[in-house]
């Protein structure tokens, strides 16, 4: 891969990212959550999270235009046993923003015990952070890409054990 970049006169790439999302007319959100996983706030159940959350159909990196953007909602709280708060909210029509967003909270919620593993096994792999980004729409949330602050040593830890692709899906 990387002499293919070589030649195209992209030298020294360390990440290529992709997206594929589904395009379609329909309005949903697109959003990041971001936790600190470090023991000083002692995740799971006392840590501050953070959700963000874009209407849009297009690029999922739109939310980094932040504060640039039309419409944005934020939601915080200080641990996962309090339901979330609207930090900021900006928009033509809040009360609307606010109403729609309140399908993808729950989800987010149901969702709560998958992320709360998944955090606490990328805290004992030495992840400090997890920002987890997703798109939500026809009732359904998509998890598409999440980092931490140690992503690259995690990941070169597990490729490391596998020999072929079939071990490194099976952890």
């Amino acid at each position: 891969m990387q002499a293919t970049l070589n030649e195209r006169g992209v030298a020294g790439v360390s990440e290529i990212w992709i997206a594929n999302m589904p395009h379609d007319k329909e309005n949903g959100f697109l959003g990041r959550m971001c936790f600190s996983l470090t023991d000083q706030n002692k995740f799971p159940w006392q840590t501050y999270s953070l959700v963000e959350m874009i209407q849009g159909t297009t690029n999922p990196r739109e939310i980094e235009q932040y504060p640039k953007l039309k419409e944005y909602v934020s939601f915080a709280k200080n641990d996962f046993t309090h339901p979330f708060k609207v930090k900021e909210i900006f928009s033509d029509n809040e009360e609307a923003l606010l109403e729609k967003s309140k399908p993808v909270l729950g989800k987010l919620a149901s969702s709560q015990k998958r992320i709360i593993d998944f955090g606490l096994f990328l805290k004992n792999q030495g992840a400090n952070e997890l920002s987890i980004d997703f798109r939500h729409a026809h009732g359904e949330t998509m998890i598409w890409d999440w980092d931490t602050d140690n992503m690259r040593t995690i990941v070169h830890r597990y490729l490391e054990k596998c020999s072929d692709i079939e071990e490194l899906e099976a952890l």
